[in-house]
């Protein structure tokens, strides 16, 4: 994980915790998506107003929505399909290193296919 620029050492790996996994997903997303925090986090205003009455209350919520969506896109092009909220509420030890292996070979790929 160290070649993407994403921390997570092997304790956290085994022992899996929401928290610890919620940053690693992110930085995953931020790397393979070309994306940021800031631009996930901060929601189109314009639009939240048509939407909601008092759209500021939603901010943190949409940025939420936003980086879960790209994950699940993300974690679907790597071959994770069934990935879920689960696996980062409650994750397992086997199905996060499933998840992060495949997507480290995606990665791998996307890195060797973009060097030719």
């Amino acid at each position: 994980m160290r070649e993407l620029d994403v921390e997570l050492t092997e304790q956290a790996l085994l022992k899996p915790h929401p928290d610890t996994l919620y940053r690693a997903y992110m930085d995953l997303v931020c790397v393979l998506c070309g994306t940021s925090r800031e631009e996930m986090y901060t929601p189109n205003l314009e639009v939240a107003e048509r939407v909601f009455d008092y759209p500021e209350l939603y901010e943190e919520a949409i940025g939420n929505l936003v980086f879960h969506r790209k994950l699940f896109e993300l974690m679907e092009t790597c071959g994770v399909p069934d990935f879920g909220l689960r696996d980062m509420m409650k994750p397992e030890y086997a199905r996060t290193r499933r998840n992060l292996r495949r997507v480290l070979s995606h990665a791998g790929s996307r890195t060797t296919a973009s060097a030719w």
